[in-house]
């Protein structure tokens, strides 16, 4: 382990005397060894023992008198009572958290307190003047600021009016994909617990709120409700048939019905509830029949059909919900077919309708 200070000595005390001739005129005098203080010392002039808080000064190895000592043959006599006093630094490896006691206070002044690593003394961890942390960010933006790379993954803690006014954290990866949860006073009834998620490029966004009254909602939630309301031609091939051109949209949680292709595609895998009705005015003996297609296949188990042959103006209806299991990318389409071709309306009154939503 590096240590601060100078190399580690090791000293042994052998007690000894320095002695001087003074010539009246001299103040100054170097000892044998430096010294850290006159208490150190015992100092003899003309065998008068002089005091140490005015008759003389010490420097290192250098004995200075207040006043010049008298003439004489050693005269001046010094006597060391105590080994060198000087800063010694510790063996590496040999101080451990007994050695350091309690840490009370580090102090940086006005500037960010940094802990360095490495080599090349990389900041680890910083403490601005805010009290903002930052482990791997030099200049933290929250109340603890987590960051390992380029690559790695960001963990943000923010205080009050980070985000909506509220308390939270803050996930994110090398591709910008967040999520957490904020919890804080907004939102009715009471208290809430909200999660967030932020695709790439784009803003973050509230995808689950948890309220203190027990209520869940997801705001993102799959969800659509399209309708048709005028007439469209439908085939009298109950194997290829034709897919319903919806012409109304009234709602699409998440963009995920094709206003083009009539085509509804799976977001993520889950389970999906389809429902699906239809009610028509025919003026001829017509059986209408409608399946939810997956991928272009058929699904046998989805049919809607009406058996009840109407005669002259007669309304015919029918509904059906199913759940289906599909994978992220699947596309549904409900097709519609009947067993003489004919229009699938005479009524721009009635329609057909067909409601999706994710369910788990």
């Amino acid at each position: 382990m590096a240590v601060i200070g100078n190399s580690s000595t090791q000293q042994a005390f052998t007690p000894a005397v320095d002695y001087f001739s003074g010539n009246a005129s001299t103040t100054a005098f170097t000892l044998s060894r430096p010294v850290a203080s006159v208490a150190q010392v015992q100092v003899t002039v003309n065998n008068v023992a002089q005091n140490p808080s005015s008759a003389y000064t010490i420097s290192s190895n250098t004995i200075t008198f207040t006043s010049a000592p008298s003439s004489g043959t050693n005269n001046i006599y010094v006597y060391y009572t105590s080994p060198i006093t000087q800063v010694i630094a510790p063996g590496q490896g040999t101080v451990n958290t007994t050695a350091l006691g309690n840490i009370t206070n580090i102090a940086s002044g006005n500037s960010s307190l940094t802990l360095q690593t490495g080599s090349g003394n990389t900041t680890a961890v910083t403490v601005d003047t805010s009290q903002n942390v930052g482990v791997g960010v030099s200049s933290p933006s929250y109340k603890l600021d987590v960051y390992s790379g380029s690559s790695g993954a960001v963990a943000q803690i923010s205080g009050p009016n980070a985000y909506n006014a509220e308390s939270g954290i803050l996930l994110s990866s090398s591709r910008a994909k967040i999520s957490g949860f904020l919890n804080g006073s907004g939102g009715t009834p009471g208290a809430s617990l909200r999660f967030y998620t932020m695709p790439d490029g784009g803003s973050i966004t509230e995808r689950m709120r948890i309220y203190s009254d027990g209520y869940v909602t997801f705001p993102s939630q799959v969800a659509v409700e399209t309708t048709r309301q005028s007439n469209f031609a439908v085939t009298s091939n109950e194997g290829v048939q034709t897919v319903v051109p919806f012409d109304s949209e009234t709602l699409d949680v998440g963009n995920n019905f094709s206003t083009s292709t009539y085509r509804f595609t799976a977001p993520v895998a889950g389970k999906y509830e389809f429902h699906w009705s239809y009610a028509c005015n025919t003026s001829s003996n017509t059986v209408y029949r409608t399946y939810l297609w997956i991928n272009g296949t058929r699904r046998e188990d989805s049919q809607l059909r009406n058996d009840n042959l109407k005669t002259g103006s007669a309304y015919t209806w029918g509904s059906r919900s199913l759940i289906l299991s599909l994978s992220a990318n699947d596309y549904v389409e409900l097709r519609a077919s009947s067993d003489n071709g004919t229009d699938f309306y005479a009524d721009t009154n009635l329609r057909v309708s067909m409601g999706i939503s994710l369910i788990s």
